[in-house]
């Protein structure tokens, strides 16, 4: 209808069919800037990208925060996804000046190494990223090869580690790994909690189980291969960073992990870290320190009523040491407890230097010393003190011979096998004729 009369009356196609359709005038920001393309990475990504290139080299600061980060090739302008993405967190402050745009998380490794302690740096520079390799000029079929021969372990979505490395790490080493590289994944600088907080904390958790990274959402909850995410709030008291990753308080860490681990010899090796750094300066322990402490873990378990774990936490706290010196020695005392057996942590015993030796326990009430030691006491070189594996056995027969003669108690000696559940722990006391208290006494 429209053709006929467009070709009868001579009106034009347009004021028939409809209005005459303007081209579409682009925002004269936006103009200049290269798009990505459909499949390409998001908005963020993209600027990552970008700054690889030396596209965007700088950032203007405003009295307001981030105004526009100018580029080669366009502007970025402010409210877009690059203002609230990491690497351009480090633009936002009060004084005006033009500065390069640095990720603060990226060196040439692809994580940083300066500006981490030592237990995350120990990690960090052995991982690599994928899009590093690219960069050097390593093909995509070169890092498949490599992963399937497993001479490299992926970790994450794009972290690689060499698998002889991996291999040689802790559960929780491998964890921190895991934390690494999802802190650079994600747009914005997430949380951490529950174990992940714990192993950025530097806290140790007897058996540690190496999983997914654990962050706090306030949009989301759920769990994927390589992150599991918890939406509730949180203080921002309850915060703290450790150098560059943020995490959860370590007294708010200990409450969030009593809902996901319901074994109290895990729960009381963390708790007996925290409170060594609250109360312990060498070998020396601050009372008032420690029941303040306590005081303070009492006031959360009450706001926390009624959460999972809470019951169980309370008995912790309160049967918390600062006197243990690793999660062995944790572990070893509940033990004990669970047997109705009271031991005494670092118990000091004279020795012929004008200085004290220190057991790990004495049994109360018995003429027996207790030694737990784990393979790391003879062959970590950091713990020998310069010494070889045969000279300090030599030199822990020669205080153990000092302390029995000295003090006319009997030693007994345990690892990790032994108090791995309280089945072996009770075989073991039975083994060294320990009479349980009441006698009988059996968990197993």
């Amino acid at each position: 209808m429209g053709r006929a009369l467009g070709r009868v009356a001579g009106v034009p196609r347009a004021a028939v069919v409809g209005p005459p359709r303007f081209p579409r005038r682009r925002s004269p920001r936006l103009a200049t800037l290269p798009r990505p393309r459909r499949g390409s990475p998001s908005p963020p990504r993209f600027a990552e990208r970008l700054l690889s290139r030396r596209a965007l080299p700088t950032c203007a600061r405003t009295s307001q925060g981030l105004g526009e980060v100018r580029g080669a090739r366009g502007t970025w302008p402010r409210g877009s996804h690059l203002q609230r993405h990491p690497l351009t967190a480090a633009c936002q402050g009060p004084s005006i000046h033009m500065e390069p745009v640095r990720a603060p998380f990226r060196t040439r490794l692809g994580f940083t190494r300066t500006m981490t302690p030592d237990h995350i740096d120990t990690v960090a520079q052995h991982i690599r990223t994928i899009d590093a390799y690219l960069r050097e000029g390593v093909s995509r079929r070169d890092i498949a090869r490599r992963l399937r021969a497993k001479t490299w372990r992926r970790v994450g979505k794009g972290g690689v580690v060499p698998t002889s490395v991996w291999d040689q790490w802790f559960p929780h080493q491998r964890h921190l790994a895991r934390v690494i590289v999802a802190s650079r994944e994600t747009r914005s600088r997430p949380v951490f909690s529950h174990q992940s907080a714990a192993a950025l904390l530097g806290s140790p958790i007897w058996q540690f189980e190496d999983a997914a990274p654990h962050i706090i959402s306030s949009s989301a909850h759920g769990r994927t291969p390589t992150l599991v995410r918890h939406q509730f709030a949180v203080d921002e008291c309850d915060v703290t960073e450790i150098h560059g990753f943020r995490c959860t308080a370590p007294e708010r860490t200990l409450v969030d992990l009593s809902t996901t681990h319901t074994r109290p010899e895990q729960l009381l090796t963390f708790a007996d870290s925290i409170l060594a750094r609250h109360a312990r300066r060498e070998r020396r322990v601050d009372r008032e320190a420690t029941e303040l402490w306590r005081l303070a873990m009492e006031k959360r378990l009450r706001a926390a009523r009624g959460q999972r774990g809470v019951r169980l936490l309370r008995s912790v706290v309160s049967f918390a040491d600062a006197r243990s010196d690793s999660p062995l020695e944790s572990t070893s005392r509940w033990r004990f407890h669970e047997f109705g057996i009271a031991v005494e942590p670092q118990y000091a015993v004279p020795s012929p230097r004008g200085v004290c030796y220190f057991v790990d326990f004495h049994l109360s009430g018995r003429a027996i010393f207790g030694e737990c030691d784990g393979r790391s006491k003879y062959l970590d070189p950091n713990l020998r003190g310069g010494l070889s594996p045969g000279e300090a056995m030599l030199e822990e027969k020669r205080r153990e011979d000092w302390i029995t003669a000295t003090t006319g108690n009997r030693f007994i000696r345990w690892g990790v096998p032994e108090v791995s559940t309280p089945k072996r722990f009770g075989e073991m006391l039975h083994a060294f004729r320990i009479p349980l208290d009441p006698p009988g006494r059996r968990l197993w």
